[in-house]
């Protein structure tokens, strides 16, 4: 696992055959990265400790956003009342919240119980996510399990996997929600002119 949590690859042991049967290569492998993302967060938690000890930075007062104040300054300059103009601006942005958690929870109605299903380039493994890109499930051809060397077996096995998790990313809730009318209010609040990719807004 990264410093993420994500999935960098998976090593199968020379000698798995002996201690499985093909057809629990699968499950042995997801409980192996069960277990790693368990040991992961066991590691934060010790991280965290450590820092309860140090003292806590000064607090800061919090950036107002730049949409929110342009917009002010505008009808304030034009003449408007600015305790009338703050009221309006906080109105609307309560309609645009209000508006946004009602998309968000029809995203989330679409997307539940959704799942993404990829294949290693040679087609010997598929590998299927759930919406928040965790795989779910693996299937392997069994027959080529038998007579693939570990090397291969690992590597389609990541293959299949991260592809399944791209994709779950790519088309899943994830996704829908950084698209959606919430995120953009979120982004606007901070000030942000770039996605978490990198694009421009």
């Amino acid at each position: 696992m990264d410093a993420e949590g994500r999935l960098e690859w998976v090593r199968i042991g020379f000698t798995w055959d002996q201690q499985l049967a093909a057809a629990e290569l699968p499950a042995a492998v997801l409980a192996a990265v069960a277990e790693a993302k368990v040991r992961q967060v066991e590691q934060y938690g010790d991280a965290l400790r450590d820092l309860e000890d140090e003292p806590a930075p000064p607090a800061r007062p919090a950036r107002p956003s730049v949409a929110v104040l342009e917009a002010f300054d505008e009808r304030v300059a034009a003449g408007a009342d600015g305790t009338a103009v703050a009221r309006e601006l906080a109105e609307d942005v309560l309609m645009d919240v209000r508006a946004g958690l009602d998309e968000a929870n029809r995203l989330l109605d679409e997307h539940a119980g959704r799942t993404f299903t990829a294949r290693s380039t040679s087609g010997h493994v598929a590998a299927t996510a759930l919406g928040n890109g965790d795989v779910d499930s693996l299937d392997l051809d069994l027959g080529w399990v038998s007579r693939a060397h570990p090397a291969n077996l690992g590597r389609e096995i990541t293959e299949a996997m991260l592809a399944a998790t791209r994709r779950a990313r790519r088309e899943g809730l994830a996704a829908a929600i950084q698209a959606s009318r919430l995120a953009d209010i979120a982004r606007r609040a901070i000030g942000a002119t770039t996605t978490p990719e990198g694009n421009d807004r």
